[in-house]
Order: C-alpha cells, then sequence, then structure tokens
C-alpha cells in the first residue's frame, strides 16, 4: 500500500503528472503488485484503474509543484498544497499487505499522523518511510525548504512502528549530525531500522541496525535524464522487494537499478523485473562496507 502526494509538475512549461503516489505505484504496478493507493485526489483513476485501487477524497485536489533544474540541483516552489485526511479515509476499511509506504511529498499528511500509521503498520509486513514531505517547508513565494528539526521526531515515532522500518531521506533530509558516515554514529540512538541515504545519482548509504553495518553502493554511471520521481521508485521497489523475501543487498541493488532506468528513461516503460535481476548484480558488486 502506498499513502502519499499526488501532483501536477510543471517543468520547463510542461505540465506533468507527479508525486509519490504516481512513482510507487507505477514502480509496483511494473512489477506485477496491485497496490492500494491513499491519496489526495481522484486524478489518477482513469490511469489506474484495473491496476490499482484508489481511495482518495470526493473534493480533493492535486498538489501543484513548479519545478526547476540546474545540473542535478533542483529548486521546489508549491502553486499548491493539499491535505490528507487520513483517519477519515482509512475508517472502517481493512487494510493489510506486504508493504506499507509512506511517503508525503507536501506535509499532505504530517507528524500527527504518525500514531494512526504506527496503528496501521500491525497489518503490513513491513513500513517504509520517507522523510522528505515531512520535512518540507513552504517559504516566501512558494519556496520549498527542508526544516530538518522535523525529521528528529519522524525518526523518534519509529520506535511506535511494528515490524521491520526502511527509512529513506535525501541527505540534505536527515539530521545535520546523522549525513553521511556520520549516520553510524546517529543511528546508535535512534530506533533500530534500515536507514537509506541518497544524495541524487551519487552514492546510497546504508545503515542496517540489526547488523550494526555501514554500507555504500554506487548506482550506475553516465545516467542522464530526468531524475523526478527517482527517490520515489527506489524506495517503493526495496520496500517490494524485502516484502516478498530478497535480501537486503538484493532489494538495495534492485532499487537503485529501477530509479537509474527511469532516469534514463523518458516514458513510463520504465524497467521491467527481468532488467532488475540483470543490471542490479552489477551495483550489488559496488557494494562497500564496514563494521560488523
Amino acid at each position: 500500500m502506498v499513502i502519499g502526494g499526488t501532483s501536477v509538475d510543471i517543468i520547463e512549461g510542461e505540465k506533468r503528472i507527479g508525486g509519490s503516489a504516481y512513482y510507487s505505484s507505477m514502480a509496483l504496478i511494473s512489477l506485477g503488485a496491485y497496490p492500494t493507493l491513499i491519496t489526495n485526489t481522484h486524478m489518477l483513476d482513469v490511469l489506474f484503474r484495473g491496476v490499482a485501487d484508489i481511495i482518495a477524497p470526493s473534493e480533493g485536489r492535486e498538489i501543484i509543484y513548479l519545478l526547476s533544474y540546474k545540473g542535478s540541483f533542483r529548486t521546489l516552489r508549491a502553486i499548491r498544497s493539499s491535505l490528507i485526511s487520513l483517519d477519515k479515509l482509512i475508517k472502517g476499511r481493512e487494510l493489510r499487505g506486504d508493504a506499507l509506504i509512506i511517503s508525503p511529498i507536501l506535509n499532505e499528511i504530517s507528524v500527527n499522523d504518525l500514531g494512526t500509521l504506527a496503528k496501521l503498520s500491525r497489518n503490513f509486513k513491513l513500513t517504509a518511510l520517507d522523510l522528505q514531505g515531512f520535512v518540507r517547508v513552504v517559504r516566501e513565494e512558494g519556496c520549498i525548504v527542508n526544516d530538518v528539526s522535523r525529521s528528529y521526531n519522524v525518526l523518534s515515532s519509529l520506535k511506535e512502528f511494528e515490524g521491520p522500518v526502511v527509512v529513506r531521506g535525501e541527505i540534505g533530509e536527515y539530521p545535520e549530525e546523522c549525513r553521511g558516515s556520520s549516520l553510524v554514529r546517529c543511528a546508535q540512538y535512534l530506533p533500530k531500522a534500515l536507514y537509506l541515504q541518497t544524495a541524487g545519482p551519487r552514492d546510497v548509504l546504508v545503515y542496517d541496525g540489526a547488523s550494526d553495518r555501514l554500507c555504500k553502493f554506487t548506482p550506475l554511471p553516465n545516467i542522464l535524464g530526468d531524475e523526478t520521481g527517482a527517490g520515489d521508485i527506489f524506495l517503493a521497489v526495496v520496500a517490494y522487494y524485502l516484502s516478498t523475501g530478497d535480501g537486503i543487498v538484493d532489494a538495495i541493488a534492485k532499487g537503485i537499478s529501477a530509479s537509474g532506468l527511469k532516469t534514463a528513461r523518458p516514458n513510463t516503460s520504465w524497467f521491467t523485473e527481468y532488467e532488475l535481476n540483470i543490471i542490479s548484480e552489477k551495483v550489488k558488486g559496488s557494494r562497500q562496507c564496514i563494521g560488523r
């Protein structure tokens, strides 16, 4: 199940479907899953008819973003925000499955919803949570920046979740003392989880609290293209493979491969499971670890 935002992304004057609800669900559908999607609008109903279930408020509106890129640096502006009334949407529903993917993009679900989400996690094999939408705040003229102080509340709440927990965040979404190799020391006082720290097209750091090991994976080289949604796809693919029995190394490598292939391909035929099985072997070979 995916809980996250649906957006209209305006990039170089062109309007595109966006948001974690779209990218995560597309990734899961590509792998043969039939996801349930809780989001802020019914905009995806036609696109996902017959391949996913959508739960959204009848009066909901899509989030609107203005995105601009300079190299690998991205600037976000919010034109319009939207909310998900989580308690109202899930009331009376029997929601369960393999993976619970929590991936807001602009506070459409908030820190105040984490208690509800922790109770919901009892019905899933694992929880995968993305920091991005919890830490983003809107400043003057719609400019979006990260308030990493919010990440402390999110990370400390993980102890309330049942079952394995996976956390993803860009390096700038983690607290400053938890960035890079410092993630090892920082994780000592955080709830046990699998922490994934990404940095755009650069190396992915993975700290496994169960084994007390920090590993670095190098993404596919020479990948050029549109990186929008790559982080959403990465987390969704990792969660899918972990929840269906893959080990951590295989799941991470397949997630990195999926996000790289999406970046390189402009259409929605981003990847196949066959491609991930082959390409992930190269990503696995790049793994370097410290710790036990």
